[in-house]
């Protein structure tokens, strides 16, 4: 194994760390086959039998013989897991049960038929979830799968067979598998043992034969399972070779790529490719490479390279573009990444001089390609030869050649002042030294100039005769030929690592700066503000102006961000409502609605397209290349993922606002149905009964019925009256009216509000002897009070006394509340003091869940806090708090006349 087919010492740890999990687990078998009745349950049987013999612990957890005899069998004899029995509307259905296999704990467990739906109640929905957790329980299981089930297939099977499969197991699984075994059965042979009865009884045979089990049915199905078997063996064997740090592919399937420039006939080159790989029925790739001198290509190559790949994505090519000088090394790289076969190139366009003297690419291809077989063609003929343009508005600037001149001289005084102490290769040194210098900082051709004035300045001022280029000793020929090559080799390299350090900063630059975009969209939640960092970071690393349409729900696309008068064009929107709508790109560089001056991608999220996004160069002669494209749709992906989430969280704050209006709503037609009708039915039987001239009551009695419609309308009163306080509290426009007031009279006020209602309750009230002032809305800080002892007096029996404690300290007034009813539940002490929120213990009294809700209004608004807590012996204790800083104001004794 070579240096470079050895894999990282980071990816073999991967790999060990991988086995070594894939040995805690149990161990996935698959008896995979096109359809029923091609011998999968009795294979996999026949195996548990087998296995059996060699004294393996192989149990039998589900198996479905379908009433064949062969099959059944095969299963006597094994050891069974009993069934569960599930009721289910009145049915008693039988299923695996996963429980009892864990617990039995075999080595081996049989469990047919993966894609199976579990009887309801069961603990998973699908048998396949059943088979995941037996293998991570260590367990080994051997199951049954075919064709149709696979989830990627399902479109394809429904196409062909008309029948839409609901049981489906995610791709996933299969590929989970630790062994496949295919089961196949000609199909021929399939529908013989149908009509025998071996597969189904005779009437559901019939029935089957002239639906899904027809001829084209069956044999379009068991290409799908050889094809699918087929296609994971190869990754298994990718998988092989990348232990092993094999690089070089294996030709068990073939893969095409063909490598693109600029040339004319490289458009003939893609449509040879597409039809080689159309008679291969092969995928493909096309591949460009651009080199680090990019701004050396003309605008005119520029343009028909980025036509080729174009050409080449319409003809269904996977692109690929790549960047480096070597441009054989990173197209040979990437057809050995991409397991390519088939490597298609164009014929050299170079003359024979030039390419012994620098080489060509192809040359390269054919001598590096190892196994990888090498296509030369001109793709049809009569192409036309390309000669390379020159690129206009490039040319090297004149000052490099006055500072490859200055370069010269300044050594060559250097050389003159040591020249006492010099030898000749003590000046070639020097030279060379020069000559690197000038590399780091010079281009191409004023490099080359500094190789080639270094050797005539020491061939003129060093060697003798001197002040001539005249050579009197041949060595010295020898020296200059080294000293040139040595500079013009120098100067190459140096001028290769300068490019392809910069092209390694710019792709930084790129990936960093996307990783930025990424981060700041991911922190915002403003729509219009994810558009800015869009349309900003468009023109910042493209250098072109950005827009971007959102859609506003059904197809209404909005512009949003900062808006130019170019995005208002008819044309433009025009361009934007084709791409939403059949979610392609549009506009310039494409050949739907081309007149727009933008170029459009849609905004393509998990579920939807959520917008468009598109870009305008700055000028005319603006060029798109494929590599800018492609940065493009990072960013649009990154935009679309944006915007989407704004809009689900959006959906999720409407949903959450509409569960909870609807549950307040429901919490107040509950409440008010019930607490409305309670007094109004004492009311409207004390008043029937006094109006009714028969009724025979006592003087006792109707002063009763007077005193009960008293109390309830003074209820219903406080139950209206705290609605609509609460409701003015939370408008935001109501104004308090706070004055220092005694807290003791507020308190008394509110007792002798309730005096009815707590008769013969103790109240034992406790305040400091001196006088307690707070600023207060006395009003509403009486309502507060007054709900308190109600809540009380509602939630205890009768008779029970009430304690209410006043506290200063600290620039702040405590008030205390204490009950001995039965407490608050666990988890209820902030809940209690929502809005309609009611807890319905065993002694709670009914009500709106409204008082504590308005106390905690009234108490917030004037800048307190509130809380309830359980008592240590029995009871709840609601407490508030008002802030009394600075003290009442001066109390001004009034004068008296001498």
């Amino acid at each position: 194994m070579t240096e470079g087919e050895r894999p990282s010492p980071e990816r073999l740890l991967d790999l060990l760390a991988q086995e070594e999990a894939r040995r805690r687990k149990g161990r996935l078998k698959i008896f995979f086959g096109m359809a029923p009745g091609v011998g999968k349950t009795y294979a996999m049987l026949s195996e548990a039998r087998t296995l059996r013999q060699e004294g393996v612990d192989a149990v039998i957890g589900w198996v479905e013989t379908h009433g064949r005899a062969e099959t059944e069998a095969l299963a006597d004899g094994l050891e069974r897991i009993t069934p569960k029995t599930v009721p289910h509307r009145g049915i008693a259905l039988k299923d695996f049960d996963l429980d009892a296999a864990l617990a039995r704990h075999p080595k081996v467990v049989l469990v047919d038929e993966l894609a199976h739906t579990n009887a309801p109640g069961l603990r998973h929905l699908r048998r396949y979830q059943d088979v995941l957790e037996l293998l991570e329980a260590g367990i080994d299981v051997r199951t049954t799968l075919n064709v149709q089930h696979l989830e990627s297939l399902n479109d394809i099977v429904a196409g062909i067979t008309g029948v839409i499969v609901q049981e489906r197991v995610p791709d996933s699984m299969f590929d989970r598998a630790d062994e496949v075994e295919l089961v196949d059965l000609p199909t021929p042979d399939l529908l013989k043992r149908l009509e025998e009865g071996k597969v189904y009884v005779p009437d559901q045979a019939r029935r089957a034969m002239e639906g899904f089990f027809t001829t084209g049915n069956l044999t379009a199905l068991r290409e799908l399972a050889l094809r699918r078997t087929a296609e994971r063996v190869h990754d298994q064997g990718d998988r092989w070779r990348e232990a092993q740090g094999i690089t070089r592919p294996w030709a068990t399937r073939d893969k095409l790529m063909v490598a693109i420039g600029p040339a004319p006939q490289s458009a003939n080159l893609v449509r040879a490719a597409y039809r080689m790989a159309s008679r291969l029925q092969v995928p493909w790739i096309a591949v460009t490479v651009e080199s680090a001198q990019a701004g050396s290509v003309s605008d005119q190559d520029k343009a028909r390279l980025e036509a080729h790949l174009a050409l080449a994505e319409r003809l269904g090519a996977e692109i690929l573009v790549l960047s480096g000088d070597d441009v054989s090394g990173q197209v040979l790289a990437a057809a050995r990444e991409r397991s390519v076969t088939r490597l298609l190139t164009g014929k050299p366009t170079r003359s024979s001089w030039s390419a012994r003297l620098r080489g060509s690419p192809v040359d390269r291809l054919v001598r590096d390609s190892g196994g990888i077989d090498i296509l030369v063609t001109t793709g049809e003929e009569g192409a036309a030869r390309h000669k390379e343009t020159r690129p206009v508005g490039t040319p090297t600037r004149w000052t490099e050649y006055l500072w490859a001149v200055a370069a010269v001289l300044v050594t060559t005084a250097i050389c003159f002042g040591l020249r006492s102490h010099f030898v000749l290769g003590d000046y070639a040194l020097v030279y060379v030294l020069a000559i690197l210098l000038a590399s780091l900082r010079l281009s191409r051709w004023p490099a080359t100039l500094t190789a080639v004035l270094s050797v005539a300045a020491v061939d003129f001022f060093f060697v003798p005769p001197f002040l001539t280029f005249a050579v009197a000793d041949l060595r010295s020929l020898v020296t200059f030929l080294v000293l040139l090559a040595v500079g013009l080799t120098v100067s190459s390299l140096t001028l290769r690592v300068r490019r392809e350090a910069e092209s390694a900063r710019e792709r930084e630059r790129r990936t960093s700066s996307l990783y930025t975009l990424s981060r700041q969209m991911a922190a915002e939640r403003k729509l219009d503000v994810i558009c800015n960092l869009c349309a900003r970071y468009v023109r910042d690393a493209l250098g072109c102006d950005g827009v971007i349409w959102v859609a506003d729900g059904g197809k209404t696309l909005t512009l949003r961000g900062d808006i130019d008068d170019w995005m208002k064009d008819a044309r433009e929107e025009a361009a934007a409502r084709w791409v939403f709508e059949h979610e392609q790109p549009a506009g310039r560089f494409t050949d739907t609605l081309p007149s727009a001056t933008g170029f459009y991608l849609p905004l393509r999220a998990a579920t939807r397209t959520v917008g468009v996004i598109g870009i305008r160069g700055r000028g005319e002669k603006w060029l798109l290349t494929t590599s800018q494209r492609q940065h493009l749709e990072v960013v649009a992906s990154l935009a679309a993922t944006a915007v989407d989430r704004t809009r689900l969280a959006k959906e999720v704050h409407e949903n959450r606002v509409k569960a909870e209006t609807e549950k307040l709503r429901n919490d107040l037609l509950s409440t008010l149905s019930h607490d409305l009708r309670t007094p109004l039915s004492s009311l409207t039987g004390a008043v029937a009964l006094l109006s009714d001239p028969r009724s025979s009551l006592t003087d006792e009695a109707q002063k009763s019925m007077l005193g009960t419609i008293r109390a309830e309308a003074g209820r219903l009163d406080r139950l209206i009256g705290d609605v609509t306080e609460l409701t003015r509290l939370e408008s935001g426009i109501f104004a308090l009216k706070k004055e220092w007031c005694p807290v003791e009279e507020v308190i008394g006020s509110a007792l002798a509000r309730l005096e009815d209602e707590l008769k013969g309750r103790e109240i034992d009230v406790r305040r400091p002897e001196e006088l307690v002032l707070a600023p207060m809305d006395a009003v509403l800080i009486e309502q507060v009070v007054l709900n308190l002892l109600e809540n009380a007096g509602k939630h205890t029996a009768a008779g029970t006394p009430i304690d209410i404690s006043v506290e200063a300290d600290a620039g702040q007034i405590r008030v205390s509340v204490a009950d001995r009813g039965t407490g608050i539940p666990e988890g209820e002490e902030e809940r209690i003091f929502e809005k309609y929120h009611r807890v319905m213990g065993d002694r709670a009294a009914p009500g709106m869940g409204i008082g504590l809700a308005l106390c905690k209004a009234i108490v917030t608004l004037h800048g307190g806090s509130i809380e309830a807590r359980n008592r240590e012996d029995k009871g709840a204790v609601f407490t508030f708090t008002l802030p009394a800083d600075g003290g009442p104001p001066p109390f001004d004794e009034p004068s008296h006349d001498p």
